[in-house]
């Protein structure tokens, strides 16, 4: 097979299988803990296609001209369809494909690597102004630097094919990672559009919300209150919880039968809200997912705390006990076995920190009665 022998052929199979299998572990470990990026955890076969057909490329490409290859762009795209850490995994199989097949350099491996996690990194990592041509200058200057110090290190001649190869390879990368990006961002920008306008509390089905049910209107607007402050400080989004703040009980002025979170849910999609406000809402609920959001943990204890005091309040009590309300919302949580608390994606010292926020807003508490 185009003088590839056969204990070649083997040495491949077994290492790809072992470099897939990792992936995949990555993948699931990510999607258990609620890591990946958007929607990424509902479509699992967009991922799983696309590092299919990337792989397939990657091995053809082991047949054709050393850095002819655009693996920094492709690695980004199955970043941007998973999240960070499953990228990099991708990024050594899609790059190992052609060392192993066809044993290329390994010095061009190592460079394809470092310059890929690179991009991915300068993207995807704490990129929060979502700038893209400054990290893409970057990871330019860097794959030039890089290879040109290969270069002086190998003591190769300069011939022309030197520098063409890995500068085609830079130009489709830099087009498919900057175009990936920016269709991705422009994507999240109408969907957090969409949310800042349901998330206004003078959109009309909230002010409906206030013109038939005063008592649940206040418990949405202190919900929401809360849920915008706490998701802020614990780095989640903040206008979506404000929205599920806002609207998870609005079911209540709906003039459907059955359950609240039946007619919240219908009342919502008649109203074409966003559709990942409305899984927020559901989770809240406790449709069976697992893991349970973040963002949906932070609006149940809101609610719960908000409710507590309000109808405490409502009772005549006059000094509350914020902290022990606090506390045992989230021990009735924990002990429901198999709740929502029990399969957060939060880690315990972040359930901690919730804790801690909430009990920081006594003076706000006090306000509400």
């Amino acid at each position: 097979m185009n003088g590839i022998s056969e204990t070649v052929l083997i040495r491949f199979a077994v290492v790809l299988i072992i470099l897939l299998g990792i992936v995949i572990l990555v993948w699931i470990r990510e999607k258990r803990e609620g890591a990946l990026a958007a929607d990424n955890a509902e479509h699992p076969l967009r991922f799983f296609a696309l590092f299919g057909i990337f792989t397939l490329i990657s091995g053809i490409s082991a047949f054709s001209p050393e850095l002819i290859f655009p693996g920094a762009g492709l690695c980004l795209v199955l970043a941007c369809f998973s999240d960070l850490t499953v990228g990099v995994a991708c990024c050594f199989v899609i790059h190992a494909v052609p060392l192993l097949l066809m044993e290329k350099s390994f010095e061009y491996f190592l460079l394809e690597v470092l310059t890929s996690m690179l991009m991915m990194i300068l993207l995807l990592h704490g990129n929060q102004k979502r700038r893209i041509a400054e990290p893409l200058a970057v990871y330019s200057l860097s794959y030039v630097t890089l290879y040109t110090a290969l270069i002086i290190l190998k003591r190769l001649s300069i011939v022309p094919a030197l520098i063409l190869n890995p500068a085609i390879s830079l130009v489709l990368s830099l087009v498919i990672g900057g175009m990936t990006v920016y269709t991705i961002r422009k994507g999240i920008e109408e969907r957090e559009g969409a949310l800042e306008r349901v998330a206004d509390p003078e959109f009309p089905l909230l002010l409906r919300l206030k013109a038939e049910d005063a008592g649940e209107y206040k418990k949405a607007i202190h919900s929401a209150y809360l849920c915008d402050r706490i998701g802020d400080r614990m780095g989640l989004n903040r206008i979506l919880l404000k929205g599920a703040g806002f609207y998870h009980a609005i079911g209540v002025i709906s003039p459907d039968e059955g359950e609240i979170a039946e007619r919240t849910r219908g009342l919502l999609q008649a109203a074409e809200f966003p559709e990942e406000l409305i899984d927020l809402i559901s989770e809240f609920y406790d449709d069976g997912r697992d893991p349970v959001s973040g963002e949906a943990i932070v609006l149940s204890l809101s609610h719960t705390v908000v409710s507590e005091i309000l109808g405490k309040a409502a009772e005549g009590e006059e000094k509350i006990n914020y902290n022990k309300v606090i506390d045992q919302a989230i021990n009735k949580m924990l002990a429901k076995t198999g709740g929502i608390l029990q399969r957060s994606s939060l880690e315990i010292r972040e359930l901690y920190r919730v804790r801690k926020y909430l009990k920081e807003e006594k003076l706000y508490y006090d306000f509400l009665h």
